[in-house]
């Protein structure tokens, strides 16, 4: 929450900077910070989903293996058709 507050106080000031000033560059540079900001609060998030992908496609490509597992019941550790257990 204070990132978001961070981003918010920079917005205005760059706004008020911008309008008095009439540097139109600041706008296209308090964008990228912003982008910063973001990429930086979610790498660890972006990180995780790729490599939870990652798992997923490659029980996808045991092709007769995955196919044989997924018709039956889940049973203990790993679903071959989630990343999840099966509980």
């Amino acid at each position: 929450m204070a990132a978001d507050a961070a981003v918010s106080a920079g917005v205005v000031i760059a706004g008020f900077l911008i309008h008095w000033t009439g540097w139109l560059w600041l706008d296209p540079l308090t964008s990228l910070l912003i982008v910063v900001v973001i990429v930086w609060g979610t790498w660890g998030l972006l990180r995780e989903s790729t490599a939870i992908v990652a798992r997923r496609g490659s029980l996808r490509h045991r092709s007769r293996r995955g196919a044989r597992l997924s018709r039956r019941p889940a049973r203990r550790g790993l679903d071959p058709t989630t990343c999840t257990s099966g509980r």
